[in-house]
């Protein structure tokens, strides 16, 4: 059937903030409208152009690309892309344009430099007509809506003008490429400004296209347009713009609707469909996915030849002799590998993690060329990972490698990358930043102008265990005049309808994509606000859609934390430790794990761990890979969890859904933990091949992990029914790989994760104070915060020394031996400090040693602040022996005052009274605000009269109580957690000077005692202990304050609790 009409100019959702159309929304709105083609165009971007391609292809409607582009003098173009050459242009321009390059040519003029200098917020596209003139090969130019150069000339100028501009087009351009855009929305002057803009076309030579300017679908999806526009202008919906829609006149009508509406014009009817026709553009990059690796492969050689020789001689490093599986295995890989045509991908990889240290992880785990390159240091044959989880042939799209690095050489990495690929070949990869409930209803407040203080309230109530919006916007009713009750309506409709839109680009966390064809060529790149990045405007789906491969560089301060531990032993006792040849079985690991002793270690530190790990009693590094991937929200919610603890312990037997799971879930006693054992129950079970159960990976990565796995139940069960396995027991085992398919671990991932854990175990085992220093040095990170750290550091006979102006350094540092200490605290952890003052301290004190207090501040230009936390946190101590803290902080303030104003606190030249010294109470809790912490006493320790009194029970005797004994604990809030898996239970931890202990509070008592628990830094917890072995927790009952010590417990020493949701 002859299509009567083309769709040439659509906005979807990146058209940011002006239009809220998913592109896969507006493929199936023009499916049902009977469309054979349809454009995307969005404003001076690509973004979604990936998505909408194959949606498109999906549906079997042609897609057509482009962009409304604006040009220097503000004016609008409609750019289609005419071939893949045309849309390679089009992507140059605009990304040179947002770049901020001289031309689209690139940097190499004024140097890389320019093009990594970052930019404070999104440069917006002012294409120059010069650039546009000498780069238009391939691309189709339609004149624009109302603020197209023609039109915008007619309305402001007269007809002469718009002649001028039409042909000036055309001269540019010629009539072939160049068309006179016609729209008649129904407004006002739009049959007048059609009439005319058709005389010029005639007069000047052109042809005339229709368009609709889409940019929502119906009625409603224009209100949510309009709020956006209102969004991204800052106004309220009261106020005009002309950025505003008056109408729905800009939805997508059917085909039919746009031949009526231009009956009179039936050539550009039929012009919209011959120009559809011509734009053919592909996006498959999968031939242009690596640049030449002069420096990786010698001359002479190819990429497979290099990885082949390196994989062997890697091979030979790990294992010695090579065994038979070893070879076969090596060959299987290198095979898949090679016909895939990605060993430049594996070669660029090895040589990232090991020129920076780097650790793979993720499914590239499961890849034994791999581990034998360096990438990752798992051994995938020992722990049986599935290769098939990574790469396959029957695979669509191509896997990314996750590599971590410490926090110093992931920096480096990506400078490497920049300078050794060039900045028209590598870019960060984007995210879309996206409404979410919280962020959609105080943009919406805003526009409907509701008062600021209930629009706050609704936010709050929004969190991940918030009451429903509308629930919440009743009881707020009562409290507004009638306009503001419909308006609080409208909110409550509109904002669901905003989440998932995007709302800004932000820079994903460490994706990358290296790339044979200029990344300016794939899709608008733009500057990142950080210097040295550039940002490849689509996500990671986007790249996999678009046949390209991804490698993300991320920071685990974990890994900074072992390789620093690693240096300092060595630096202060000569012990080299070669972590790649670290024993698995050391007996000091396991002791702790089983002993759930493993504050400061990685991914075993949290409560959830350390509640399960005396339970599932760990004792062999494939026991530590279960433990890593075992508390998580996938088998929590799967119902794995305790099913598998019950049979580590020998409380219920070893059970599977069917005998051909045995061999899969044997080593997980029947559970499903791993997402490699998801895929291999979907080939065993329902007899799919590798590929086909790669669906089940790509379900399982998917936001909406529920409903795509619901896809595959069909075909699942049919394949199972085939396969002579009864539905019913088909239909439990399904049941089950879909529970845990929301948040599913897959077990390369799990062992990458286990092996740093098992490092920072075995450094804590060996050589806990270096360990403890480096902690320290790469904070924030883990569960607990320093003050937790430290004082677990103590409790176990390691010594802390105070930060000192004399002695300290900017970070931490290992002032004894690896395992005792002492650890000197740096001068930059004391919080008003700061490292830029830190290092003057540290830099002026290697220049010249410090004569006295006063040299310090002087040549340090310390701040009022700053003085006053160094004085009173005692550190002067060494240039000042025997002065009170007090009068030396007086002393050092009219110091400072000579070079500035008088601090807030100085009221008079000099002291009227003797200044006595701050007591033990007061010294404690200075200490915890300026520090976070206080070496000579736990904050506790003040309340030791009161908490005799009310007869509570230390932490350390708590775990000797039996199960269901009533008790009283009290402790420092160090942790508040609140899952969405536990179904409104708060999880707190308390400390004292003798220890932790784990709080369960039930829904009803944490509604009853919601503002305590919240804001107070210290509680009293009346409660029941729940025990299971050697574990103790506290069931709370009831909740108090416990009041104060000897004096008011400020402000910043209730700052302290890590808080997790």
């Amino acid at each position: 059937m002859t299509a009567l009409y083309a769709e040439l100019h659509v906005h979807s959702c990146f058209s940011l903030l002006d239009a809220p159309c998913q592109p896969e929304h507006l493929i199936e709105r023009a499916a049902a409208l009977g469309y054979q083609h349809l454009a995307l165009t969005d404003h001076d971007a690509l973004h979604g152009v990936v998505r909408f391609v194959r949606a498109a292809e999906r549906a079997g409607i042609h897609p057509v690309v482009g962009a409304e582009v604006t040009m220097e003098d503000g004016s609008h173009l409609t750019l289609l892309a005419e071939n893949d050459r045309g849309y390679a242009t089009l992507a140059r321009l605009l990304s040179a344009a947002r770049l901020g390059w001289p031309t689209p040519d690139g940097p190499e003029s004024t140097g890389t430099q320019l093009a990594l200098e970052g930019s404070p917020g999104r440069r917006a596209v002012a294409l120059p007509w010069q650039w546009l003139a000498e780069w238009h090969d391939g691309l189709i130019i339609l004149t624009g809506c109302r603020e197209g150069p023609i039109t915008r000339a007619l309305a402001r100028e007269g007809r002469a003008a718009g002649w001028t501009w039409a042909t000036r087009l055309a001269r540019l351009f010629g009539p072939e490429r160049c068309f006179v855009e016609l729209e008649d929305h129904g407004e006002r002057g739009d049959r007048q400004r059609v009439s005319e803009l058709v005389n010029l076309a005639e007069a000047s030579g052109l042809s005339v296209v229709v368009t609709g300017n889409v940019h929502y679908l119906d009625e409603q999806s224009w209100r949510l347009q309009d709020v956006l526009v209102c969004i991204r202008e800052g106004i309220t919906v009261d106020t005009p713009h002309p950025a505003r829609k008056t109408s729905s006149a800009y939805r997508l009508v059917a085909p039919a609707t746009m031949a009526r509406r231009f009956r009179h014009l039936p050539e550009a009817l039929v012009n919209t469909v011959h120009l559809a026709e011509r734009c053919q553009v592909s996006l498959d990059f999968r031939q242009v996915r690596f640049p030449p690796l002069p420096h990786l492969v010698p001359p002479g050689e190819t990429p497979m030849q290099v990885l082949r020789r390196q994989a062997y001689e890697g091979a030979q490093r790990r294992y010695g002799m090579l065994s038979e599986p070893v070879v076969r295995q090596l060959e299987h890989e290198l095979g898949v590998i090679e016909r895939l045509g990605v060993a430049e991908f594996f070669l660029i990889c090895a040589d990232l993690a090991n020129r920076f240290r780097g650790r793979g992880r993720g499914s590239a785990a499961d890849s034994l060329v791999a581990y034998c390159l360096g990438i990752t240091q798992v051994d995938p044959l020992a722990h049986r990972l599935l290769f098939e989880r990574f790469l396959n042939e029957e695979r669509p799209s191509m896997p990314d490698i996750d590599i971590d690095f410490g926090l110093e050489d992931r920096e480096r990495a990506i400078a490497y990358v920049y300078a050794t690929y060039g900045v028209e070949h590598a870019a960060m990869v984007c995210n879309y930043v996206t409404f979410q409930a919280r962020s959609a209803i105080r943009d919406l407040g805003r526009v409907l102008a509701l008062p600021p203080e209930l629009v706050d309230e609704l936010a709050r109530s929004q969190g991940r265990l918030g009451e429903p919006l509308a629930a919440v916007a009743r009881t707020l009713m009562p409290r507004l005049n009638e306009e503001e009750q419909r308006r609080l309506k409208w909110l409550v409709r509109l904002a669901p309808a905003l989440e998932d839109i995007p709302r800004h680009l932000s820079v994903h966390v460490g994706g990358m994509v290296i790339t044979g064809r200029p990344v300016v060529e794939l899709t608008t790149v733009e500057p990142s606000r950080m210097p040295g990045r550039i940002v490849l405007g689509w996500d990671k789906r986007d790249i996999e859609e678009a046949g390209l491969i991804k490698t993300d560089l991320l920071c685990v301060r974990a890994i900074s934390v072992v390789h620093e531990a690693v240096e300092l032993i060595e630096r202060v006792s000569g012990i080299r430790i070669d972590l790649e040849h670290l024993p698995l079985d050391d007996p000091a690991v396991y002791r702790q794990l089983q002993e759930a002793d493993t504050i400061g270690t990685y991914q075993v530190e949290s409560r959830a761990q350390q509640q399960s790990l005396p339970r599932t009693r760990p004792e062999r590094f494939e026991d530590l890979i279960a433990q890593v991937a075992i508390i998580r929200p996938g088998p929590i919610q799967g119902g794995m969890v305790h099913p598998y603890i019950r049979r580590r312990q020998g409380l219920e037997p070893v059970r599977y859904l069917h005998p051909k799971l045995e061999p899969i879930l044997r080593e997980t006693l029947g559970v499903i933990l791993y997402q490699e054992q998801v895929l291999e129950v979907a080939m065993v079970i329902a007899g799919m091949t590798a590929g086909q159960a790669d669906a089940f990976r790509r379900a399982m990565g998917s936001k909406r992990s529920r409903a795509a796995m619901e896809a595959l139940r069909g075909d699942f069960l049919a394949g199972a029914e085939r396969n002579g396995v009864p539905r019913s027991v088909a239909e439990r085992i399904f049941a089950q790989m879909a529970a845990f398919a929301e948040f599913g671990f897959c077990k390369s991932h799990a062992a990458a994760l286990a092996r740093t854990a098992y490092e920072t175990l075995w450094l804590r085992a060996h050589y806990p104070a270096a360990l403890l220093c480096a902690l320290l040095n790469n904070q924030p990170m883990g569960f607990y915060a320093p003050e937790v750290l430290v004082w677990d550091a103590l409790r176990r006979g390691i010594r802390v020394l105070p930060p000192d102006v004399v002695q300290s350094e900017v970070r931490a540092t290992l002032a004894g031996d690896p395992v005792h200490g002492p650890v000197r605290l740096g001068l930059a952890s004391i919080r008003a400090i700061g490292r830029a003052a830190a290092e003057r301290i540290v830099s002026e004190r290697a220049r010249q040693p410090f004569r006295d207090p006063a040299d310090v501040v002087r040549r340090a230009a310390l701040t009022a602040e700053q003085v006053e936390a160094l004085v009173l946190v005692g550190a002067f101590a060494s240039l000042a022996p025997g002065r009170g803290r007090r009068e030396l902080l007086w002393e050092l303030l009219r110091e400072v005052a000579e070079r500035t104003t008088l601090p807030r606190f100085i009221e008079a030249p000099e002291p009227a009274v003797a200044l006595t010294e701050p007591d033990a109470v007061e010294q404690t809790l200075l200490d915890y605000a300026i520090l976070g912490f206080c070496l000579d006493r736990h904050l506790m320790e003040l309340y030791a009269r009161q908490r005799q009194l009310l007869r509570v029970v230390p932490a350390a005797r708590l775990r000797t109580l039996p199960h269901g004994t009533t008790a009283r604990v009290a402790g420092l809030v160090v942790c508040r957690q609140a899952p969405p898996t536990a179904r409104g239970v708060l999880f707190l931890t308390l400390e004292d000077e003798t220890g932790l202990v784990n709080v369960i509070v039930p829904p009803p008592v944490r509604e009853q005692y919601r503002a305590l628990l919240r804001r107070q830094p210290v509680l009293v917890i009346d409660g029941r202990v729940e025990r299971e072995g050697s574990l103790a927790s506290l069931v709370a009952d009831e909740v108090r304050p416990l009041g104060r010590p000897a004096l008011p417990l400020t402000a910043r020493a209730g700052t302290l609790s890590h808080d997790f949701r």
